[in-house]
């Protein structure tokens, strides 16, 4: 029996709503954007590219490491033993990963194979501040590079090995080129030959002592998947994939002959040989150390467990260097062999969450919190880092205090009051890391098989769990929104075998239980929740099979549902959408962005999840929204100009006392088109400009929401987020801008008759509370009842009621009183 993965889109007609399956329109689909960095209506902005490690080399005179890191280079001091530094992060690279590294001495270069930007070429004189000389866009996905007497030799994947003059760095030259079999992913050059790892296709010997001639005089087919090559006397070393080291004879480059070989678990990606030992970075099996004395026997003597895959391993002075991918460097001590240990390491984001607050970024490491300074958009820098237990898996920022969930199972509060010096203040442990909401006094962590849990963290110093709640089935809870009372719980089982979002009302902190679930359909799993308003907004994968003879084809595809939840205990899909795997969901109104596999960035209308922009990059995940930006991880933090305007004033909230009002606003990043602005205030057009970014209009009093349209010329339109303000003076508005209310008071009605299907009510809440609402037709009947949770203050509140024309009376229950009030609907 043989099994096939296959990632497609897919429409589908309906959706299992616990035990009842609720349809909605099939959502056709859309058209594929084409190539890596397509765009509509998106544009990057700025970068702070560092993600996995794949690539390390060192420059052994001066005491620098050099460590691919995502889409840049850190340059490291070890200059002092067990300490490294950072002296630059200025390296960033164009293409979609640093994949290898060489270093020449004497003339202080660095040389990065960068997948599919090609070569690019450094000077490093000064490791402090780095400059680029130039780069050549090879057509193949750049893996290795090797320079010898003013060429540079490129490994480039299925396009081979590419032959560059970089005599003159400042304008390096393709001169000639050899298509090999394979894909090549590795290079060494020595004696007039270019030794290539060609993948499948094994090792492969080019006759490069002429260089603009290349041509392959021999090759031996090694039984694996050949990664990486170094060859030293008459012996290359081929790192040969599934834990295998292979020793080839090549004293006849025409006959290469495998002498002697190594097995054992592992995947064997590079190989570095000093005197008589091999040093395999061995993927998920760390370093080995193998002794290579005796070519025809070689042996394993020593080990180092990394942390994290061991991709790459650059040798010299006794220390073995080695990229272990998620978790960055791990300087490992060989000076005997038999016992190599850790000395040093450098952190660097693998699998990461990021949290964006004002002009920060706080991301995960492995063992670290990294701040990242957001001031200057177009240039991202690192200003601190503080460590916690292990691998970072979600993290909210509130106040003055970052809430990070750590693997394999704890809470850890920083204070960051002062980003440039966070530091931890308190701990608990938790069963599981995951995902996390902070709400008042409360963290809710989605804790996988252990469910919800709820911390109670109104001592940053001394949290404590307070409550938990296992999920329907016990299904893994991966993510977790939380919104007046309520927590949405996304839940999912490997390979997306079953899941569905669980609703749990959390208005008693101690005693959370479910009261609804949303899916629950077979092969459906869901990876992120966000909630606005009446409505959430999901995230998920779907997987289906077909069995066509002996193979089983498995189907993925991604989903996005729109939920009503103004009843959260009957919840009620309302649209949907098809798309790839899909990570992460983040809505602002009027539009939903998601992140995921294949299409990176896409941004949706909020109601019916109608495509409307892109920006397409690799592997995305992580996503947060603010002031016309989006922030996702993609190999780094990548900054997206959004195509929406900002309402910059009157902003939410604010109480004005004059009736001239200047409003204000911010264009987006992306310009290409002609553009007109028009500026609504409550539903009526007030000004429209080609150029300005403010407008004058005379207001009354009372409450008013505006936006601005955006309309660019014979292409789309696009709406900011709107804002509510008020203008006038009554006393208790002054209160609002002065003080907490006193005492309960529901306020009124804000329109009425209600005519949208929403009722909006103004109310003054003295304390955080529970707040009860029930509506009753003329004959008392209760037609409709919710909940909802206020902290102290004056609260605008949207409540749903699709009800038939009439008069209708709503009671507003608090523990400081109760109200009512007539309500006309009229449609």
């Amino acid at each position: 029996m043989q099994w096939v993965a296959v990632f497609v889109l897919l429409s589908f007609g309906s959706v299992h709503e616990g035990g009842n399956f609720l349809p909605y329109p099939v959502m056709p689909e859309y058209q594929t954007a084409s190539t890596k960095g397509d765009s509509l209506y998106m544009t990057e902005v700025g970068s702070w590219p560092f993600g996995r490690s794949y690539a390390v080399t060192v420059d052994s005179e001066r005491n620098i490491v050099f460590l691919g890191s995502g889409r840049g280079v850190f340059v490291l001091d070890f200059s002092t033993p067990f300490n490294l530094t950072l002296l630059s992060d200025g390296i960033r690279t164009r293409g979609l990963g640093v994949r290898g590294l060489f270093y020449v001495t004497d003339r202080y270069e660095l040389y990065i194979a960068n997948e599919n930007g090609g070569l690019e070429i450094w000077d490093v004189s000064d490791p402090g501040s780095p400059q680029r000389l130039g780069y050549y866009d090879t057509p193949g996905n750049a893996r290795d590079v090797y320079v010898t007497g003013g060429y540079a030799y490129v490994a480039d994947g299925d396009s081979g090995l590419r032959v560059i003059d970089v005599s003159n760095p400042t304008n390096p030259q393709e001169i000639a080129y050899y298509d090999t079999p394979g894909s090549a992913r590795g290079v060494y050059v020595t004696g007039g030959y270019a030794y290539v790892a060609d993948g499948d296709s094994g090792l492969r010997v080019i006759d490069v002592s002429n260089p603009p001639y290349p041509r392959e005089i021999g090759y031996y087919d090694t039984p694996g998947n050949a990664h990486g090559v170094h060859v030293t006397g008459n012996y290359a070393y081929v790192a040969d994939g599934w834990g295998v080291l292979r020793v080839i004879d090549v004293s006849d480059p025409a006959n290469p002959q495998e002498v002697g070989s190594w097995h054992i678990r592992g995947y064997a990606y590079d190989v570095y040989v000093v005197g008589v030992y091999a040093y395999l970075a061995d993927g998920g099996a760390g370093l080995r150390v193998i002794d290579v004395g005796n070519p025809t026997y070689p042996h394993a003597i020593g080990h180092y467990d990394t942390p994290g895959g061991a991709y790459d391993v650059y040798v010299t002075g006794g220390y073995a260097y080695v990229a272990v991918g998620g978790a960055g460097l791990r300087v490992i001590d060989v000076s005997d062999p038999s016992d190599p240990h850790k000395i040093a390491y450098y952190n660097v984001p693998g699998y990461t969450d990021t949290y964006v607050k004002g002009n920060y970024a706080y991301t995960t490491f492995y063992g670290e919190i990294v701040i990242i300074d957001l001031n200057d958009l177009s240039n991202p820098h690192e200003i601190s880092r503080v460590d916690i237990p292990g691998q970072g898996t979600g993290i909210y920022v509130k106040g003055n205090y970052a809430y990070v969930t750590v693997n394999p199972g704890s809470l850890v509060i920083v204070n960051v009051s002062d980003p440039t010096n966070p530091y931890e203040v308190g701990s608990c442990p938790i069963p599981r890391a995951g995902k996390i909401f902070v709400d008042g006094d409360y963290a809710y962590i989605a804790a996988g098989d252990s469910g919800l849990r709820v911390i109670d963290v109104s001592d940053p110093t001394n949290p404590y769990e307070i409550g938990f709640c296992y999920t329907f089935m016990g299904r893994g809870a991966v993510n977790v929104f939380v919104k007046d009372g309520y927590a949405y719980v996304a839940t999912a089982v490997c390979c997306c075998n079953d899941g569905d979002v669980n609703i749990i009302d959390v208005r008693d902190p101690t005693n959370p239980h479910i009261v609804s679930r949303i899916g629950g359909h077979a092969y459906e799993c869901y990876s992120d929740v966000h909630v606005v308003g009446e409505y959430a907004y999901l995230a998920g994968n779907h997987m289906e099979d077909d069995y066509s003879g002996d193979t089983v084809i498995f189907i993925y595809y991604g989903f996005l549902k729109v939920v009503d939840i103004s009843d959260p205990s009957h919840p009620q899909v309302v649209a949907g959408a098809v798309d790839d795997l899909t990570a992460n969901i983040y809505a602002v109104s009027p539009y939903v962005y998601t992140v995921n596999m294949g299409r990176g960035l896409q941004m949706w209308t909020m109601q019916d999840l109608h495509r409307v922009a892109y920006y397409q990059f690799g592997w995305t995940y992580s996503l947060s929204v603010l002031d016309g930006y989006a922030y996702v991880w993609c190999n780094g933090l990548r900054i997206i100009g959004l195509p929406v305007p900002v309402a910059v004033f009157p902003e939410n909230g604010d109480t004005i006392n004059e009736h001239s009002i200047r409003f204000v606003w911010k264009p987006p990043v992306y310009r290409p088109y002609t553009m007109q602005y028009t500026v609504y205030l409550d539903s009526t057009v007030i000004c429209s400009s080609i150029t300005d970014t403010t407008c004058t209009a005379t207001v009354p009093d009372g409450h008013h929401e505006w936006w601005v349209d955006l309309n660019y010329s014979a292409h789309s339109s696009f709406r900011s987020e709107s804002k509510k303000f008020y203008v006038g003076t009554p006393s208790i508005e002054e209160s609002q801008d002065q003080r907490l209310p006193s005492r309960f008071e529901l306020l009124g009605v804000l329109r009425n008759p209600v005519e949208d299907g929403f009722i909006d009510l103004r109310l003054a809440i003295p304390s955080p509370c529970l707040t009860d609402f029930s509506l009753y037709d003329v004959t008392g009947r209760q037609v409709w009842h919710t909940t909802r949770h206020f902290e102290a203050g004056y609260h605008d509140v949207k409540l749903r009621a699709d009800l038939r024309s009439g008069v209708y009376f709503i009671e507003v229950s608090t523990p400081f009183g109760k109200a009512n009030t007539k309500v006309v609907v009229s449609k």
